[in-house]
């Protein structure tokens, strides 16, 4: 079945051929669009400046801050027939890995194409499994971290809704093997998909070869972000209050300390998180464990924080769920991806910079300048009218 065989399943106002980069070789491919390219907005200038405590330079923090906004390529979903699965969800043919801007991030894509990154289709040297069913593709390389779950890979999923409706009985929603629970959950919660609608794929024992793939692209360009995400993040935080009632709670603090030893995200740890905790407690701040919430009142949580602080990370990141004109601050800078989170919902941030950090990423916050920069976010919230 060719793929506008396929796609007349699919009522559609536009299927147009576009061509698609495989490693040194270009193919063609079936895309139906659901929104146009855009230009996405600046984010707003940082509350206060990077280098205000140390001695350092951290003047590049606030230019990359500056530059988190830019075209974001239009949105919607591949047809592929005859591709292959292998690894980390990379899709491919002939060995070559499909890595382009839609849907594949910057820093990955170019370890893809300076050939670091080895487990691709074709070059595994694991057995090859047939699927029959169309198959849908939504993960991505981070499919193990939470912060990669909010932002690429359930994203994807409600593109792929919004573009041809209700996932069919029919289609198979190809996932990782090792998934994590609370991936599956919001998979079930939110777009009602049944366990038999689930294809284990197992990346570190087998390779998929897919006679039909649905790919839906990112939401994003390189982590700035198509303003139809706003959205899907709507929908999902009035299902929250609908569910669990709105969470009356403006000042948050999120913790990683809980959640450090078992994160195979970038590792790193805060010495003193005991003392921070002990102090944003005082000034009246919930302290949150965002990996012991069960989804529908971790969205409500942030759905009513108006000022926000914690280390930098999938924790932060859930601030997509807070309304327009919050504030947040991050300790530490790791790139611009909490800059494009603000210039998508209008938030203020401060990045706080640690006193130290060891080449295992151990680091120290001065409680000094934590109330400090507490206290201009919170003056902040006060004349925006965001908190009173």
């Amino acid at each position: 079945m060719s793929p506008l065989q396929l796609l007349e399943m699919y009522p559609a106002e536009a299927i147009p051929s576009v061509a698609l980069y495989a490693g040194d070789e270009s193919f063609k491919a079936t895309k139906v669009l659901l929104k146009p390219a855009e230009i996405a907005a600046r984010p707003s200038p940082l509350l206060m400046d990077p280098c205000k405590f140390g001695a350092q330079s951290y003047d590049w923090i606030s230019k990359c801050h500056a530059k988190a906004w830019g075209q974001v390529q239009e949105l919607g979903c591949y047809v592929f027939n005859n591709i292959s699965l292998a690894g980390r969800m990379h899709i491919g043919t002939n060995g070559k890995i499909i890595c382009t801007k839609d849907l594949m991030p910057e820093y990955w894509r170019k370890m893809v194409i300076a050939g670091v990154v080895q487990d691709l289709p074709g070059k595994l040297q694991y057995p090859c499994r047939e699927l029959n069913e169309p198959a849908i593709i939504i993960g991505t390389i981070g499919y193990e971290t939470f912060g990669h779950w909010i932002l690429d890979i359930l994203p994807r999923l409600w593109i792929f809704e919004q573009t041809f409706g209700k996932i069919k009985d029919s289609f198979k929603l190809v996932l990782p093997a090792n998934t994590p629970e609370y991936g599956l959950d919001f998979i079930k919660w939110i777009f009602g998909v049944s366990p038999d609608q689930i294809e284990k794929f197992s990346p570190n024992a087998e390779t998929l070869f897919l006679r039909v793939a649905y790919v839906p692209t990112l939401i994003h360009t390189d982590y700035i972000f198509h303003s139809s995400f706003k959205t899907f993040l709507d929908e999902l935080v009035a299902k929250s209050i609908n569910e669990v009632g709105e969470t009356l709670c403006p000042r948050v603090y999120v913790s990683r300390r809980k959640f450090e030893t078992v994160s195979v995200s970038t590792k790193r740890c805060l010495i003193n998180a005991i003392e921070i905790e002990k102090q944003l407690h005082n000034r009246g701040y919930e302290i949150l464990y965002p990996e012991e919430l069960p989804w529908p009142k971790k969205i409500s949580q942030f759905a009513g924080a108006r000022i926000c602080v914690g280390e930098f990370g999938s924790g932060l990141h859930s601030m997509l769920f807070s309304r327009p004109g919050a504030a947040v601050v991050a300790f530490r800078w790791m790139n611009a991806t909490q800059s494009g989170i603000a210039a998508l919902r209008n938030h203020r941030n401060i990045f706080l910079m640690p006193e130290n950090e060891d080449e295992q990423h151990r680091f120290t916050m001065h409680p000094m300048h934590i109330d400090a920069a507490v206290d201009i976010a919170e003056r902040y919230a006060r004349d925006a009218g965001v908190w009173n």
